[in-house]
């Protein structure tokens, strides 16, 4: 199955594939992001165990895992659409199941994390897949800019949002209405995938090729930096709200917090979108590294709310210098494969399994610490250094990364 020929495209104009792929993503964003931050307070509130929530999110890992190569079996036997679209409906199936348990959620934490982390397999490895085969070396730039502009739009305000009635409708029944909320934006996103078009497959699934990745050094490049900023990305995306949460005890905190810092992430993912490409991805990606990868500091320094805060506009405003160029290059990486349109699927699914086993190793630790953690500041400030720092020594794998790009466009 070999990819169609792509015609040198002079105009800024996305294909109506992708314009339909980005509907889709807004909508799956605004479900997921309404209540996502919010499932991580409410198992806490009816838990009340920090550990309770780290094993939520260890489970969901593992159901990445499973779920990515699942996925990728599937893909390859019927169709990447379809796999979206099994990925979103299981995400409205999980907000159903929420809705019904209640306050008895807290009981099904490994049942809850692996049915979400199953979908997110089967939703990421579908979006991923749609994504590199609707846009171009020449358009990725343009795609995902415009991409984290509308992501980082929903993924702002629908937290915000759910705060605010949360703030007005508190406890379980504000919680019901936002999960219910959720459940009605993802059958929405999963019937806007009946939009795009399918797309045959050949049957073969080589995951241990991708996974070795010979002659492909950029490729494993790629997976080492996915597998260490895993660590940190792994606790990192519900433990600075929960922080939050048990400093203030308020969801309109949390849900201020996050709009903040998605109005910064807009502004830079639209300068990012419009000003970088493939001739000039280096600089930005550098300086957008280090200011990620630095941004834990903050915390070390003060792990209260001004602290969280300030963590979260940093990390806010040099993410999608990062972020961006990075997806760009990661895909440039792939497509240096003279087989990359056979091997596509099985190319995203050996990304992810670094990327969600950094993750699994970033939560254990978690589960390890939080015990030790509750009340002592010195010893957040330990867990956030140890854990937030680690994806620095990532860097080692990026100046070949560049280097060999740079070379790739000089031949062109």
């Amino acid at each position: 199955m070999d990819l169609p020929a792509r015609q040198p495209r002079n105009d800024r104009s996305l294909r109506p594939g992708a314009r339909f792929t980005l509907l889709a993503h807004s909508l799956f964003l605004l479900g997921f992001s309404l209540s996502g931050v919010y499932v991580n307070i409410f198992l806490f509130r009816v838990g009340g165990s920090l550990a309770g929530v780290g094993w939520y999110h260890f489970y969901q890992y593992i159901g990445l895992l499973v779920g990515f190569v699942i996925a990728g079996h599937w893909a390859e036997r019927s169709d990447r659409t379809v796999v979206l679209r099994i990925g979103t409906m299981t995400h409205a199936f999980f907000f159903f199941v929420i809705l019904l348990l209640g306050e008895g959620a807290a009981g099904f934490v490994r049942e809850l994390g692996l049915l979400l982390g199953v979908g997110g397999g089967f939703f990421w490895l579908g979006s991923h897949t749609v994504m590199f085969d609707l846009t171009s070396d020449e358009d990725r730039d343009r795609f995902y800019g415009l991409y984290n502009v509308l992501a980082s739009l929903v993924t702002m305000i629908a937290p915000f949002i759910a705060g605010a009635v949360l703030a007005r409708v508190p406890g379980t029944p504000g919680y019901r209405i936002i999960f219910l909320v959720s459940l009605l934006f993802l059958a929405g996103s999963a019937a806007v995938t009946l939009l795009l078009r399918e797309r045959s497959a050949d049957g073969a699934f080589d995951l241990w090729t991708a996974l070795r990745s010979d002659g492909n050094p950029d490729w494993r490049r790629v997976m080492w930096i996915n597998g260490l900023t895993g660590v940190r990305d792994g606790v990192f995306v519900f433990f600075v709200g929960l922080l939050l949460y048990m400093a203030t005890e308020s969801e309109f905190a949390v849900g201020t917090l996050v709009l903040l810092g998605g109005a910064v992430t807009v502004m830079m993912s639209w300068i990012v979108g419009i000003r970088v490409n493939s001739s000039n991805r280096s600089r930005p990606l550098t300086v957008g590294f280090f200011g990620t990868a630095l941004s834990p500091l903050v915390l070390v320094w003060s792990p209260s709310p001004f602290g969280i805060l300030l963590f979260t506009l940093v990390e806010a405003l040099f993410s999608p210098l990062y972020d961006i160029p990075f997806e760009a290059v990661s895909y440039k990486a792939l497509e240096t494969d003279p087989d990359a349109g056979n091997m596509r699927v099985e190319y995203m699914v050996a990304r992810e399994i670094p990327l969600n086993l950094g993750r699994l190793l970033g939560v254990a630790a978690f589960i390890y610490a939080a015990p030790h953690m509750a009340g002592v500041p010195n010893r957040v400030r330990l867990f956030v250094a140890i854990v937030g720092l680690l994806p620095v020594l990532a860097w080692w794998a990026h100046p070949a990364l560049l280097r060999d790009e740079r070379s790739a466009l000089a031949t062109d």
